[in-house]
């Protein structure tokens, strides 16, 4: 079951990267799934908000505000995606199953590094932590 999930998470990381590229990358009208039901969303939720306005001037000013929107909400919507993929790809190797998938996914994602892995060392930090260091210590 935890091998379906890495499957999972890795077309999940495979959707996210492929909407990425199409959106920033490439000089192309090209649609990608992730963006438009995130377009789906935000036009549905500003229609919601100004369908019973009568006022044109506010209904323009929340409707004008329909681009950044997306823009945001596209950014979050990558971000968690990624996020739920990268658990899924570490539910295999984790002993206490989703909890700490998603412990480690939310750790390694947002470089917090609170999270050690079962199994790891521990690195304390000093002088001899550093590989760049101990080069130029070598004897000959």
């Amino acid at each position: 079951m935890a091998w379906l999930g890495f499957a999972g998470g890795l077309c999940l990381l495979l959707l996210t990267g492929s909407s990425v590229i199409k959106t920033l990358l490439i000089p192309q009208n090209l649609s990608s799934s992730v963006n438009a039901v995130v377009a789906r969303l935000v036009l549905s939720c500003s229609r919601l908000l100004t369908g019973r306005m009568k006022s044109l001037h506010r209904r323009e000013r929340i409707l004008s505000a329909g681009a950044p929107m997306f823009l945001f909400m596209l950014l979050v919507t990558w971000i968690l995606l990624l996020y739920v993929a990268f658990a899924l790809m570490l539910l295999p190797f984790t002993r206490h199953g989703l909890p700490a998938a998603f412990r480690l996914s939310g750790s390694s994602l947002f470089t917090l590094g609170f999270a050690t892995p079962a199994g790891a060392a521990v690195l304390r930090p000093g002088w001899d932590t550093w590989p760049a260091r101990r080069v130029g210590r070598q004897r000959r």
